[in-house]
């Protein structure tokens, strides 16, 4: 099963994203790091009411960007899987993440913001594909990773 996947927000919407004030344009420097994830819930955007939440099913997720442009994510649920490609910032708050092996770009809005004494990146997108249990089908990818 091949996923196109990245990172979004749900839960600091509800969990006081307003706690953390947005630090305004976000640089190529500011995704450097390896980030884990706190929520990351898909969400069939034919039927809003069905969503996989990886992080609440037991899973984990990391995603590190590295200097170079290059990014890996693994995804563990039973299994790891990992997917790894290249990432470009695109202004200040849009992410363009380049499955290896893909034909175009996945887009993200991205933001950081200061949480609690963490720094929060936040990507968003409906550029995913995912298969809740029937093929691959358009979703929407919210996700929340948290460098401490």
């Amino acid at each position: 099963m091949r996923r196109r996947m990245v990172m979004a927000i749900p839960l600091l919407f509800g969990l006081g994203f307003a706690c953390g004030p947005d630090n305004g344009e976000v640089t190529a420097g500011d995704l450097v790091a390896t980030w884990e994830a706190d929520s990351f819930v898909y969400t069939d955007l034919g039927d809003p009411g069905t969503e996989v939440d990886v992080i609440g099913m037991g899973g984990a997720v990391t995603i590190t960007f590295d200097a170079n442009g290059t990014y890996r994510m693994t995804t563990t649920v039973v299994d790891p899987h990992v997917e790894r490609g290249t990432w470009e910032l695109l202004g200040t708050h849009q992410l363009n993440l380049m499955e290896t092996g893909a034909s175009a770009p996945a887009a993200y809005l991205v933001s950081i913001y200061d949480l609690n004494g963490a720094t929060v990146l936040s990507l968003s997108g409906d550029d995913v594909l995912f298969d809740f249990g029937d093929g691959e089908i358009p979703a929407r990818l919210a996700a929340v990773f948290v460098v401490y």
